[in-house]
């Protein structure tokens, strides 16, 4: 089972699309933020930052999704594409309720973050620690600390 995960605070982003670029370089020798396996957005009304990643789902629907069984957990328990067996059909894209199975143009194949096998590159460079890779059992805390600071 996932031990750690990543968390997004939009409120402390600033934008600085460090955490896609990282994630671009570390994971496909590039700096393209089409290639990077999170996407960082503005909403166009409030200028509020979303972001946009793999939540490592228990019963993960791009999984479910997938004729040929290519996304895969690993021991440790991370989400990957085995691409081996993925047929490119692309039927993940759309399984995924968070919008996180992203097509990579350059490369030609889907990508998902699998979290750099338990070291993201996304988070450790993160300037404002918006982004932050924490324990599981924290995760539960912050959303409710945030669920409560908005009521």
């Amino acid at each position: 089972m996932v031990k750690r995960l990543l968390y997004f605070d939009a409120d402390q982003c600033s934008g600085c699309l460090s955490c896609v670029t990282n994630c671009s370089q570390r994971n496909e020798d590039c700096s393209g933020i089409e290639n990077a396996r999170l996407r960082l957005a503005i909403a166009p009304f409030t200028g509020d930052y979303r972001l946009t990643y793999c939540r490592q789902c228990a019963k993960p629907a791009c999984a479910e999704a997938c004729p040929v069984d290519a996304i895969v957990r690993h021991a440790d328990g991370y989400l990957d594409v085995d691409y081996s067996l993925c047929i490119g059909c692309n039927a993940c894209l759309s399984a995924c309720p968070f919008g996180a199975m992203f097509y990579d143009p350059v490369g030609d194949k889907v990508i998902k973050c699998h979290t750099c096998q338990g070291e993201p590159a996304c988070a450790s460079v993160c300037p404002t620690g918006a982004l932050v890779w924490i324990e599981a059992t924290e995760l539960a805390g912050r959303r409710r600390r945030a669920a409560a600071a908005t009521r």
